[in-house]
């Protein structure tokens, strides 16, 4: 473990008050602790394993974002939330590639490449954090020239199966040229790294001058945040060493040069994550009165998730608390684009 003695976004020394401390449900069931920044407002993990010690913590079967296979309710709603989301990502995705792009050709030479307003093998793009791939190949097949980033080589041995094109390395990352991207994304990833600070610098020097960059992350002051507290499921501590806010994820973006440009709501993650919150508060009771807890599943908190997933959506909507899951959007700044 690791304790750190700076805030990773301002550098801020400390010491950090605690925000909330949560268990770790779903591998260790050990407590750990979310920290404050008082002059950013960043939360973060603290203490919290270092690089090497955080591989264990993704040992579950219940780990569902490199999973394939469904048996729970959750990995039911996951998967069907998963398909719906993907359409969506893909839409956002070319909208601002067709805003920061498209409209810079002119008719002449978007005739001679043989492209129209609503095609997109113009574009080159890199989703880091991609997992088995899914991202990837739907936007393969529309038409982009996409890649993905995955470090676990479970997740990439089933992307390959798929035929999708993913690297594993930072070698092989670092081997991309500068200004050769148009699109970054990292759909839920941000919150995972201990070097962010450091990737988006290099997504910086990767993106061609107008490229966008996609960051999405939990929210952790969002209506379903504050409703579960210790037992919101997006804390997913320890993986999660990283907490965002709408201005410190805003903050993050901007310190590594980019421009901020628009945020966008995931609205199905508020339900999916009420679920799992419920079945923490369960597994919770089970730990007090036997010591080892349990997934039971049953009607009564699949119908409380449901209900505090649409206030927590109502409240966004009505702009009284952030969305439970966000994508910020941010472009490399660009005097004439390339």
């Amino acid at each position: 473990m690791e304790t750190l003695t700076s805030c990773p976004l301002c550098g801020e020394k400390g010491p950090f008050s605690i925000h909330i401390q949560c268990r770790d449900y779903l591998v260790s069931q050990e407590i750990f602790t979310v920290a404050h920044c008082a002059s950013c407002g960043l939360l973060f993990t603290n203490p919290r394993p270092s690089l090497d010690e955080m591989s264990d913590f993704y040992q579950s079967d219940e780990y569902i974002s490199h999973a394939e296979t469904v048996t729970s309710l959750q990995d039911k709603v996951y998967m069907k939330v998963k398909r719906r989301m993907l359409s969506q990502k893909l839409s956002l995705l070319k909208k601002h590639l067709n805003r920061q792009f498209f409209a810079n050709l002119t008719r002449k030479s978007a005739q001679d490449l043989n492209v129209h307003s609503s095609s997109s093998n113009l574009y080159r793009i890199l989703d880091f954090g991609c997992g088995t791939g899914a991202f990837v190949k739907g936007a393969t097949e529309q038409g982009i020239d996409a890649i993905g980033f995955e470090p676990d080589f479970s997740a990439r041995e089933v992307a390959a199966k798929q035929g999708v094109q993913v690297i594993g390395t930072e070698n092989e990352l670092g081997a991309l040229a500068e200004n050769s991207l148009h699109a970054i994304t990292l759909w839920h990833v941000i919150e995972h790294l201990h070097d962010f600070k450091d990737k988006l610098n290099h997504f910086h020097r990767l993106l061609k001058p107008g490229g966008v960059l996609f960051l999405a992350a939990p929210m952790g002051n969002s209506s379903d945040a504050v409703m579960y507290g210790k037992y919101w499921a997006a804390w997913d501590l320890p993986r999660h060493i990283l907490h965002f806010t709408p201005s410190t994820l805003k903050r993050a973006g901007e310190d590594s040069g980019f421009d901020y440009k628009d945020k966008n709501p995931l609205p199905f993650d508020a339900w999916y994550i009420s679920l799992i919150s419920e079945q923490y508060k369960k597994k919770e009771k089970q730990l007090e009165k036997t010591g080892k807890g349990q997934n039971g599943q049953t009607l009564l908190p699949a119908l409380k998730a449901g209900a505090k997933g649409s206030w927590s959506n109502l409240k966004a909507i009505t702009g009284a608390s952030p969305w439970s899951s966000q994508t910020f959007v941010f472009v490399k700044p660009a005097d004439k684009l390339k």
